[in-house]
């Protein structure tokens, strides 16, 4: 029976078991599949907005411009791109407007003209586009004098004294048959007239003169490259008769006085050389070179008003002030093509006995001995920072020419092939020379296909440098596609009658001052103003420029002279990134001002000092050459005599008093005897108190001593 009951058992648990893993298997099979993962959701943005407004309107400053999400990136799409972006803008420098100072004190009355001057420094010069200078820097005013005018002054004892000028000549000139005077005043009233050149067969004076000889020996400014007012009289002949002959003119002239030699030998050049600048400012440092090279030629006597002078050299050059201002628009390359034609050499005395003119004399001796820069200022206007010491005259043909410098890369020309297609174009036209072969290239290439086959007139400016003729002829030499050998030869023609200084030698302005009262004292005086004069146009006034450009100050305005691959009125625009300057290159700033001087009289030092921070030197740049100290000499009179205070001075070191403000010996030694037994009782009271306190021992100070208990204990 049992055993039944565990079959039976058994059965039902096996079924059941059956039953239960039938009906597990059917879920799962009615169970569903998960659903699929989403798609990945990609981000999606707004286009962006308009840029925003500038932080600043000048001076580089960033604006702004944004967008925002549509759709956010979901399940691993594409995430959101930048939503701000940024980016440089107005990054033009800023104007600088210009800024004159207020006027110095008045200047003595002149007893002459009755005259007074004053003069404003150039504080800050325009840069940039800013307001330029308006207000005046010197000024002028009528006023009385109690003082004599020099010119009304006697002559020595040996000399005449010229009715109309004033000046006084060696009385052997009286009635030599020259006007050594200027009046005929010193050939009146002669009983016999002497005849220097007897025997000679030579041209006489006035229309006999040397032809052009009053330009040899002018008032020559190094800022402007141009003739000043005349300072050497070439018409007197200083009692001789020197002589030299002309082939040309087929006649003996007599030698001037002031000139030492004076050749006629003709020298043409007809190669119409041509030369390449990477950039305006090659050109402009190529430029002042050369002048800075025409002032070292001759040793000066001082070597401030040179060292200034080199600075400064050619940046008022009309010329060269427009080939600047053309180069801002694009970044460029510069090609000059020349020849020039000489006429005639000559070399000055180097002696201090020159015969000035008139004016420049009258305008020395009414020069103040008390300095005044605005007196030595109007000087240095009128007749010059230097004077011509040698040279040559005749003409110079000169043009410069700015191309673009991507037309010039698009031509397919080498940079020699260029320069060979300006020189070549320029003997065709002037000389009528006919062109080689090697031409077509000149013609066929991209860039002077665009103007007739010329590649001269491709330029995008020209820039006229030519010397000698008429403004009339010179200007008829402007290049065009087309035979101008009448025009070249009517220049030629012409500077025979007008010719220029071509080549010069220059030595200071003051190396003329003599043969006028207080000579030495004006002369120092000068030297001073040019130096001063020749600061008022350093470069060290203005805003640096970027990307290494060069400042010039021309004027009471700053420009800036770029480098290769940079453009704009700061050189802010640069034509190729890789160009970008990451080393800034230092520039001197402005001198400080002179230091008082050592010594009162007796010939003191006077220094002062410069910066290389104009821009500061960074990263590679090269640092500034030359000197950062200077010194001069001041107060060079005599101490026992009377004087003129060139630089203040610290009051001097009182002398010993003598004569009648001297103390009698006695009274001296009762004086030095009390003095000395007063230092010993002081003294003596001084160590009889330490001694005391030795003795008795340190004061107590219960406070120092006792300790401190606190409240609480």
């Amino acid at each position: 029976m049992h055993g039944r009951y565990r079959v039976v058992l058994l059965v039902l648990a096996v079924l059941a078991t059956s039953l239960e893993t039938g009906q597990g298997w059917r879920r799962r099979r009615r169970r569903r599949a998960p659903p699929p993962p989403p798609l990945p959701q990609n981000c999606a943005v707004t286009d962006w907005s308009p840029w925003g407004a500038c932080s600043a309107s000048c001076g580089g400053g960033t604006h702004a411009r944004s967008r925002t999400v549509i759709v956010p990136a979901a399940h691993g799409g594409t995430p959101c791109p930048a939503l701000q972006d940024t980016q440089p803008c107005n990054t033009v420098t800023c104007p600088v407007d210009c800024l004159v100072g207020k006027f110095g004190d008045w200047s003595v009355c002149d007893p002459c003209l009755h005259t007074q001057s004053r003069y404003s420094p150039l504080v800050r010069p325009s840069q940039f586009g800013g307001s330029p200078c308006t207000k005046p820097m010197v000024e002028t005013r009528g006023c009385s004098s109690n003082r004599t005018c020099p010119l009304t002054s006697g002559c020595t004892s040996g000399q005449f004294k010229c009715v109309t000028t004033g000046r006084c000549v060696p009385a052997s000139f009286r009635c030599n048959g020259d006007d050594d005077c200027g009046d005929q005043s010193d050939e009146q009233k002669c009983p016999d007239v002497q005849n220097l050149c007897e025997g000679k067969t030579v041209e006489g004076p006035g229309p006999g003169l040397i032809p052009n000889i009053d330009i040899a020996g002018s008032g020559y400014n190094v800022l402007t490259e141009e003739i000043s007012g005349r300072v050497l009289d070439n018409s007197k002949y200083g009692g001789q008769c020197k002589t030299v002959y002309s082939g040309d003119h087929g006649k003996i002239f007599r030698l001037p006085h002031n000139t030492q030699f004076y050749g006629f030998q003709v020298v043409a050049d007809t190669s119409f050389r041509a030369e390449q600048f990477s950039s305006s400012k090659q050109f402009y440092q190529d430029t002042t070179a050369n002048r800075q090279r025409d002032i070292s030629a001759s040793a000066s006597a001082s070597f401030k008003v040179f060292s200034a002078s080199g600075e400064v050299a050619s940046s008022q050059s009309h010329g060269n002030r427009d080939v600047i201002r053309s180069s801002q628009t694009s970044d460029s390359a510069l090609f000059t093509v020349s020849n020039q034609v000489e006429l005639a050499q000559f070399k000055m005395n180097g002696d201090s006995n020159f015969i000035l003119t008139d004016s420049f004399y009258r305008a020395l001796v009414e020069l103040p001995v008390v300095y005044s820069y605005a007196e030595y200022r109007k000087l240095i206007i009128d007749f010059g920072t230097h004077y011509v010491s040698a040279g040559r005259l005749g003409g110079q043909y000169r043009y410069a020419y700015r191309y673009n410098r991507r037309n010039l890369t698009e031509s397919g020309l080498s940079d020699e092939q260029q320069k060979s297609c300006l020189s070549v174009e320029a003997k065709a036209s002037f000389l009528g020379i006919s062109v080689g072969g090697g031409y077509k290239n000149c013609q066929d290439n991209r860039l002077s296909q665009q103007t007739a086959g010329s590649f001269t007139l491709a330029a995008r400016d020209s820039v006229s440098f030519v010397k000698g003729g008429t403004s009339e002829t010179a200007g008829n030499l402007a290049y065009a596609n087309r035979p101008m050998t009448d025009k070249y030869q009517a220049w030629l023609d012409d500077i025979k009658n007008n010719p220029a200084v071509i080549s010069v030698e220059l030595l200071p302005l003051s190396e003329l001052v003599a043969g006028v009262s207080l000579a030495a004292a004006k002369k120092r005086h000068l030297e001073r103003a040019l130096v001063q004069y020749l600061d008022e146009f350093h470069p060290c006034k203005c805003a640096p420029c970027r990307n290494n450009g060069r400042a010039v100050l021309i004027g009471t305005a700053c420009e800036c002279v770029c480098a290769e691959g940079t453009y704009g009125a700061s050189c802010e625009k640069v034509a190729d990134p890789r160009l970008a300057v990451k080393d800034v290159d230092g520039n001197w700033g402005c001198w400080a001002g002179w230091s008082t001087c050592s010594l009162r009289c007796g010939g003191g030092t006077s220094k002062r000092a410069r910066a290389c921070d104009n821009p500061l030197t960074s990263g590679g740049g090269q640092f500034c050459t030359g000197d950062n100290l200077d010194a001069q000499t001041c107060n060079v009179f005599a101490c026992d005599g009377p004087g003129t205070t060139l630089i203040p001075g610290p009051p001097p070191t009182p002398a010993p008093r003598t004569g009648a403000g001297k103390l009698p010996a006695a009274q001296v030694a009762t004086v030095s005897v009390l003095a000395v037994v007063a230092c010993l009782a002081l003294v003596g009271a001084a160590l009889a108190f330490r001694s005391g306190r030795k003795r008795r021992g340190p004061r107590h100070d219960p406070s120092e001593t006792e300790p401190i208990t606190s409240a609480n204990t």
